[in-house]
């Protein structure tokens, strides 16, 4: 008979390739839909809410098998923290944001109807976010580049960040190749503060939060804005504050919170209030303790190139609350 040892570890081996499988299966279908992009998963695209259906459910499959490869046990808090980039969604990339997640969480569960939904009642915030996809992505009016997050429970603090790029397609085919506008963008970053975390029963990371600020930060290889947009770049806008004083928030804060449903030395899988995925590789270690010497923008500021895109780094990876000298 085999030791003890060996049999202990036989089923654990045994495990292995499938979750290994059920990551390369989610990839597969992030490159294929355009980390999810193409699934046109609101009824308000029909009849496109068909084109990918056999991928989106291929990769909810995928997530399953992942979330059920836990069995149970508790998600680690230690491995969520640390840098991470957003490779799928099953709704639009920018409701990673906890913005927009605040936003969602303000609008509950009240309904409306419209032409773009055939007059059926819908959820007041699934209108919100279709009627801002329509108004920034027509016409090809805006590309989101990189998502990420930047997480740090211990101090608190959550980072989330999205390049965008303005007017990428400004030609008029066959009549001419010049472009009838300058193309450019930045990177929003969003600060959350208050971040805390708790399992709830089935072993799932809550992830509760406020939004605290944000703002548009130059990125490399993006073109600044036009004048005299430029003067709003760096900018810091006061979301809480502006928040409170809204009539229809009743002074209520930005919160919002996201479940961690599946995490591991490289992947992450939240789920929204909503059901929604969203799914994360790491790119950077878990986030260091406040004043332990080590600092995310001290290697962005050696990184080739330096200038703005130091800067951005610095900006984007620095905790909440925090400066350059601190």
């Amino acid at each position: 008979p085999k030791p003890v040892a060996e049999a202990e570890a036989a089923p654990a081996a045994a495990a292995a390739p499938s979750v290994a499988e059920a990551k390369m299966a989610l990839l597969r279908h992030a490159a294929t839909t355009d980390r999810g992009q193409l699934l046109f998963n609101q009824a308000a695209y029909a009849p496109l809410d068909e084109y990918s259906a056999e991928e989106a459910s291929a990769a909810r499959a995928a997530i399953d098998a992942l979330v059920d490869a836990r069995a149970g046990a508790p998600v680690d808090e230690a491995l969520v923290d640390g840098e991470w980039e957003l490779v799928f969604a099953t709704k639009q990339l920018f409701r990673s944001s906890p913005f927009f997640m605040a936003i969602e969480a303000a609008f509950g569960e009240g309904t409306h109807s419209s032409f773009l939904s055939d007059n059926k009642e819908v959820l007041s915030s699934e209108l919100f976010f279709r009627l801002h996809e329509l108004q920034v992505k027509s016409f090809g009016a805006s590309t989101v580049g990189k998502v990420k997050q930047r997480i740090d429970i211990g101090a608190s603090s959550l980072v989330s960040s999205f390049d965008t790029i303005l007017f990428a397609l400004t030609t008029v085919p066959i009549i001419g190749f010049g472009k009838l506008l300058p193309t450019f963008g930045g990177r929003v970053i969003t600060y959350a503060d208050s971040l805390s975390a708790s399992h709830d029963e089935t072993g799932a990371l809550q992830l509760t939060m406020q939004v605290d600020r944000t703002q548009v930060v130059e990125q490399q290889g993006i073109p600044k804005p036009p004048f005299p947009l430029p003067q709003l770049l760096d900018v810091e806008w006061p979301v809480r504050n502006v928040w409170k004083v809204l009539p229809w928030n009743d002074g209520k804060d930005p919160d919002c919170s996201t479940k961690v449903v599946y995490c591991d030395d490289d992947f992450r899988i939240n789920m929204d209030i909503r059901d929604s995925y969203f799914v994360y590789m790491r790119t950077g270690g878990a986030a260091p303790s406040p004043g332990d010497g080590s600092d995310a923008g001290d290697e962005a500021t050696t990184a080739p190139g330096g200038g703005a895109a130091a800067v951005v780094d610095e900006v984007e990876m620095r905790p909440v609350g925090t400066t350059a000298d601190e």
